[in-house]
């Protein structure tokens, strides 16, 4: 992340807010929360995770698990997905505090003729 405290006009040096991650996907919440959604692919604990700061990205919560059935990839140990998105319902016209995140998503499967599974665009919505 990147801090500007002159309206965009300078910048700080980038800093890592948590490592491992995948392509990050930040969310600023209309209560002022920044929520950040990631896919971590290795090492384990794999799946699909959020970090959220309640004070502009000075400190951040710990990683919650939002996806975690990476954890039984099957027989060749094929972890992927990424690329996340998200929405809060509330900006679309569903009066709660859920958000939607959509990223893709690939299972291990030995019943397809290549290596790994199919992949997939999946989505999941949760509370903070």
């Amino acid at each position: 992340m990147c801090f500007s405290d002159d309206q965009g006009l300078n910048w700080t040096e980038p800093e890592r807010v948590q490592s491992w991650s995948v392509s990050p996907f930040p969310l600023l919440l209309g209560d002022g929360r920044l929520v950040i959604i990631y896919m971590r692919r290795n090492p384990d604990p794999t799946g699909l995770y959020c970090i959220i700061s309640e004070d502009e990205g000075v400190s951040w919560s710990p990683p919650q698990v939002l996806r975690d059935d990476t954890l039984a990839a099957g027989p060749r140990g094929i972890v992927d997905g990424g690329y996340p998105v998200a929405v809060p319902l509330s900006d679309v016209g569903i009066p709660d505090a859920r958000i939607l995140t959509a990223y893709y998503w690939q299972h291990d499967d030995l019943n397809v003729p290549w290596y790994g599974g199919r992949k997939y665009i999946a989505g999941t919505v949760f509370r903070i």
